[in-house]
């Protein structure tokens, strides 16, 4: 795929799925009765998916590629952030900490995962741009159906 001339590769795509994937199952986790094996082992598997999403996003470098920071944008300090926060959360968990654990993952899930997720939505974003294009296609496509 081609975006304003820079190819996307394997770390777009992997991060997009897992972050897709990160978001639907952090909002389970949230649902479910917190402390429990499943909650345990969930989150487990939640933590190790999110860490990938953050560190993977160090390889996409669109916004900014021949930047005096190796390509890396503010985005990137968001990332940062999110691991920082991660093993924060983890931290507090294992020290009995409940509160402090569970307002980590929290502004994780809702700063790292979520708002992030929206900041692609953005005009001039490359999401965004194959989103809309994907969305303009279609009703052309459904459009050029009724007239035939």
């Amino acid at each position: 795929m081609q975006y304003l001339g820079y190819t996307t590769d394997f770390a777009v795509v992997s991060h997009i799925a897992l972050a897709l994937a990160s978001i639907i199952l952090g909002a389970i986790i949230l649902l479910l009765k917190k402390g429990g094996r499943l909650h345990r082992q969930l989150g487990r598997l939640w933590v190790a998916m999110v860490s990938l999403v953050a560190i993977g996003s160090f390889w996409i470098k669109v916004l900014n590629p021949n930047s005096r920071l190796y390509g890396l944008s503010a985005v990137h300090s968001l990332s940062f952030a999110t691991l920082v926060f991660l093993a924060l959360g983890i931290y507090f968990a294992r020290k009995r900490k409940i509160h402090q654990h569970e307002f980590c993952m929290k502004l994780v899930f809702y700063f790292g995962l979520l708002l992030a997720g929206t900041m692609t939505l953005f005009p001039g974003r490359m999401l965004s741009y194959y989103l809309f294009n994907l969305v303009h296609n279609f009703v052309n496509y459904l459009l050029s159906l009724h007239h035939d």
